[in-house]
């Protein structure tokens, strides 16, 4: 059979294939191979570096299935087809010049190529896509996933930045990611603080653990910010979720994201503003304060901060 554009363009973007053989006593074997690609419209091919266990497997059976998969689109194929293996001849030289020009393959550590006809193809589908989600939304969420296992591995302090998902949305913590003109955009008309200049909105966000609410496409819808010392105080301000996304609980959900966050737990005070919303950050455990007579607080509106530069 042939290999079609879409196939072609999987084997080489992932450039790994699950490699399924089978024993001498007829168990299966699963080995990934690194350097599976395209050879040409007919065939796969991979090298054998440290792959003994496969080779002995097809010199008693070259039936082989390879499997290819995008981790992140959560799609690939299934290949099935026949191997032959080269570790010689003119068309073990050719395999061995290809690698060393396209990846910089070092030919002395190749002690074979498997050359596979393939037969048979079948795609292979996510059930994350039974729900109907579009492979935007499940790129999004698996990207996050990997991004969240990479910065928990290798970023310092072993925190991942991304916070949590639910049906294709997304809360993070990954400051790159927000969107000024969003946040600008709703909070210089917000009650709270209209007219707010777009260099102060960026100065607050800047000095401030941000949660942002990404909507399935990847596009920010909602926000808040945290401003504290991560110890004993905390105090909760510019939380919003845009109109149209309204009705879904997503606001309900980064509440609730936002108190969760390992860096807010233990704190002596995690205070808030509201003048319409007290129901719903009671359920939350927010409460007027017990001796109110004991605080204090400099407070300037918003004309008299921001009027001039609205």
């Amino acid at each position: 059979m042939r290999l079609t554009e879409d196939m072609q363009r999987v084997v080489r973007e992932q450039a790994l294939g699950f490699v399924a053989t089978v024993r001498a006593d007829g168990t299966p074997a699963l080995s990934p191979k690194g350097t599976t690609s395209v050879w040409d419209d007919e065939h796969l091919v991979f090298l054998h570096i440290h792959s003994e266990g496969t080779m002995a497997n097809l010199a008693t059976n070259p039936h082989v299935e390879v499997n290819v998969v995008d981790p992140i689109r959560r799609k690939g194929y299934r290949f099935a087809g026949h191997a032959e293996t080269l570790s010689q001849g003119a068309r073990f030289e050719e395999v061995l010049g290809r690698f060393e020009r396209e990846r910089g393959t070092d030919r002395r550590a190749v002690k074979a190529a498997v050359l596979i006809e393939v037969t048979a193809a079948h795609e292979v589908i996510s059930p994350a896509y039974d729900d109907r989600s579009s492979e935007a939304a499940i790129a999004q969420r698996f990207f996050a996933h990997h991004r969240r296992l990479y910065d928990a591995a290798f970023t310092a302090g072993g925190g991942s930045q991304e916070v949590a998902w639910r049906d294709g949305y997304e809360i993070s913590t990954d400051r790159r990611r927000l969107d000024l003109d969003v946040v600008h955009g709703f909070l210089r008309g917000a009650y709270w603080s209209r007219g707010v200049p777009r260099d102060v909105v960026e100065r607050a966000m800047e000095h401030s653990l941000c949660f942002g609410l990404y909507a399935p496409g990847g596009e920010q819808v909602g926000f808040a910010r945290v401003v504290t010392d991560r110890a004993a105080i905390a105090y909760l301000a510019d939380i919003f979720v845009l109109p149209v996304y309204r009705g879904r609980g997503l606001g309900v959900w980064l509440i609730e994201t936002v108190l969760a966050h390992p860096d807010l737990q233990g704190l002596r005070r995690f205070e808030l503003a509201t003048d319409d919303a007290h129901a719903l950050y009671a359920r939350f455990g927010f409460a007027p304060f017990r001796q109110p007579e004991r605080q204090l607080v400099i407070e300037r509106v918003d004309d008299e901060l921001y009027g001039q530069r609205a």
